[in-house]
């Protein structure tokens, strides 16, 4: 297994790590439940301060056939193996979407969470709130993300400043932002284009010891360093 600070990335069902100065990859194995006869793909999961372990949402989307509305439980990071998963609620309607997730400093959890509004052609994930992970209640922020697809399709902390992307592979962009952890409304940080759809980062991580944001793009899979000045990735 790994030893110091690795990169943690799922493909499908399958569980990586990633060593960050070299980008070689290896797996750990499907994430799985404790018997082995359930396996998640779609999910988004962060660490917690726990050695060994993260905070996992699945379905991030409920409109999978035969999948119920999106869950939190925990990842064993060392197995794969998924345990304790419960209905996310929260006051109002209940989410059906979650696609961000993410652990302040000081121990509060943050969500981006939406639905797939009348007309739209996907998921929008366009609120964020924070989240009990006890009681699996998410309480919305009076804001809105306000993106170019108002959508928070990944985010991190860094320090105390919550980051987001809203990945518009449509419009061969992405935008990052940081968000206020008061209002849930969001400040955009920089929008570089890419010469591709393919070559637009799909996710965000952070990685607290080296002080670096990274990034995965579907044109090259390589592990790409992030600039939380601008947006921009370099491999």
């Amino acid at each position: 297994g790994p030893t110091g600070n690795v990169v943690y990335a799922s493909f499908g069902t399958k569980l990586v790590w990633l060593e960050p100065e070299t980008g070689k990859l290896h797996e750990v194995g499907d994430m799985r439940s404790a018997q082995g006869n359930v396996t998640y793909a779609e999910v988004v999961y962060a660490y917690g301060n726990v050695p060994g372990e993260a905070w996992l949402v699945t379905p991030r989307y409920d409109a999978t056939a035969n999948q119920p509305p999106p869950q939190l439980g925990k990842l064993n990071l060392c197995t794969g193996v998924v345990s304790d998963l419960v209905t996310l609620t929260r006051v109002g309607t209940a989410p059906t979407a979650v696609e961000g997730l993410a652990m302040a400093p000081n121990g509060n959890w943050y969500v981006s969470t939406g639905a797939f509004p009348p007309g739209a052609t996907q998921y929008l994930t366009n609120k964020l709130g924070t989240l009990n992970v006890t009681t699996r209640v998410i309480t919305d922020l009076a804001g809105t993300v306000d993106t170019i697809q108002n959508d928070m399709d990944s985010m991190v902390f860094a320090g105390n400043t919550l980051y987001g992307i809203d990945v518009a592979t449509g419009n061969s962009r992405l935008d990052l932002v940081t968000a206020n952890l008061t209002t849930g409304n969001v400040t955009l940080v920089g929008s570089p284009t890419a010469a591709g759809s393919s070559a637009v980062p799909l996710r965000l991580a952070y990685d607290a010891s080296r002080d670096q944001a990274y990034a995965w793009r579907q044109s090259d899979r390589n592990l790409l360093a992030m600039s939380l000045v601008d947006g921009t990735v370099t491999s």
